[in-house]
Protein backbone atom coordinates (compact mmCIF):
# COMPACT_ATOMS: atom_id res chain seq x y z
CA UNK A 1 0.00 0.00 0.00
CA UNK A 2 2.91 2.23 1.08
CA UNK A 3 4.34 1.78 -2.48
CA UNK A 4 0.61 2.93 -4.14
CA UNK A 5 0.75 5.80 -1.87
CA UNK A 6 4.42 7.00 -3.02
CA UNK A 7 3.56 6.70 -6.68
CA UNK A 8 0.81 9.56 -6.77
CA UNK A 9 3.00 11.95 -3.72
CA UNK A 10 3.78 15.16 -5.37
CA UNK A 11 1.69 14.05 -8.82
CA UNK A 12 -1.93 14.50 -7.45
CA UNK A 13 -3.38 17.40 -5.98
CA UNK A 14 -5.47 14.89 -3.68
CA UNK A 15 -5.79 11.07 -3.29
CA UNK A 16 -9.23 10.09 -2.46
CA UNK A 17 -9.98 6.89 -0.36
CA UNK A 18 -12.45 5.57 1.89
CA UNK A 19 -13.22 3.85 5.20
CA UNK A 20 -16.66 2.33 6.53
CA UNK A 21 -16.68 4.71 9.20
CA UNK A 22 -14.62 7.56 8.90
CA UNK A 23 -14.35 10.93 7.47
CA UNK A 24 -10.65 12.71 7.68
CA UNK A 25 -8.87 15.13 5.46
CA UNK A 26 -4.83 15.54 5.62
CA UNK A 27 -2.41 18.35 4.75
CA UNK A 28 0.48 17.25 2.92
CA UNK A 29 2.53 15.30 4.71
CA UNK A 30 6.38 15.49 5.23
CA UNK A 31 7.06 11.78 3.15
CA UNK A 32 4.22 13.24 0.70
CA UNK A 33 4.21 17.29 0.03
CA UNK A 34 2.04 18.60 -2.18
CA UNK A 35 -0.33 16.00 -2.15
CA UNK A 36 -3.77 16.22 0.45
CA UNK A 37 -5.52 13.01 1.48
CA UNK A 38 -9.05 12.91 1.77
CA UNK A 39 -11.10 9.44 3.92
CA UNK A 40 -14.62 9.44 2.99
CA UNK A 41 -16.57 7.49 5.12
CA UNK A 42 -19.94 7.55 2.54
CA UNK A 43 -22.70 7.14 4.79
CA UNK A 44 -21.19 3.96 6.02
CA UNK A 45 -21.45 2.34 9.40
CA UNK A 46 -21.50 4.99 12.26
CA UNK A 47 -18.60 4.38 14.63
CA UNK A 48 -15.19 4.22 15.61
CA UNK A 49 -13.11 7.06 15.91
CA UNK A 50 -9.51 8.51 15.21
CA UNK A 51 -6.55 6.08 14.93
CA UNK A 52 -2.56 6.56 14.52
CA UNK A 53 -0.99 9.98 15.56
CA UNK A 54 -1.46 12.52 12.38
CA UNK A 55 -3.76 15.01 13.22
CA UNK A 56 -6.17 15.84 10.63
CA UNK A 57 -7.17 19.42 9.30
CA UNK A 58 -10.60 17.99 9.17
CA UNK A 59 -12.18 14.96 10.98
CA UNK A 60 -15.66 13.62 12.10
CA UNK A 61 -16.83 10.42 13.03
CA UNK A 62 -19.49 8.40 15.27
CA UNK A 63 -22.53 9.98 12.77
CA UNK A 64 -22.93 9.41 8.85
CA UNK A 65 -20.80 11.48 6.63
CA UNK A 66 -19.66 12.52 2.91
CA UNK A 67 -17.34 14.80 0.79
CA UNK A 68 -17.94 16.93 -1.88
CA UNK A 69 -15.66 18.11 -4.55
CA UNK A 70 -15.55 21.47 -5.97
CA UNK A 71 -13.59 22.21 -9.00
CA UNK A 72 -13.06 25.08 -11.09
CA UNK A 73 -10.00 26.15 -12.50
CA UNK A 74 -8.71 28.02 -9.67
CA UNK A 75 -9.06 25.56 -6.77
CA UNK A 76 -10.38 22.53 -6.07
CA UNK A 77 -12.59 23.24 -2.52
CA UNK A 78 -13.38 19.80 -0.29
CA UNK A 79 -16.63 20.28 1.32
CA UNK A 80 -17.34 17.90 4.66
CA UNK A 81 -21.12 17.13 4.88
CA UNK A 82 -21.94 15.99 8.58
CA UNK A 83 -25.34 14.35 9.65
CA UNK A 84 -26.16 15.27 13.31
CA UNK A 85 -28.66 12.36 15.41
CA UNK A 86 -31.58 15.23 15.05
CA UNK A 87 -30.98 14.50 10.89
CA UNK A 88 -28.91 18.36 10.46
CA UNK A 89 -26.93 18.32 8.02
CA UNK A 90 -23.98 20.88 8.11
CA UNK A 91 -21.20 21.65 5.44
CA UNK A 92 -18.01 22.45 6.30
CA UNK A 93 -15.16 23.84 4.06
CA UNK A 94 -12.73 20.96 4.97
CA UNK A 95 -9.81 21.93 2.12
CA UNK A 96 -9.43 24.45 -0.27
CA UNK A 97 -6.03 24.32 -2.49
CA UNK A 98 -5.28 26.46 -4.70
CA UNK A 99 -3.72 26.57 -8.58
CA UNK A 100 -0.95 28.98 -8.71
Amino acid sequence: MRDLYGSVCGAADLLLSGHVHALEVFAPQPECPGTWTAVSGAAGEVGGGPSGSRAAAFAAFGQPVFLRLEITPDALTVWAYTVADDGVVTAREAARLSRG
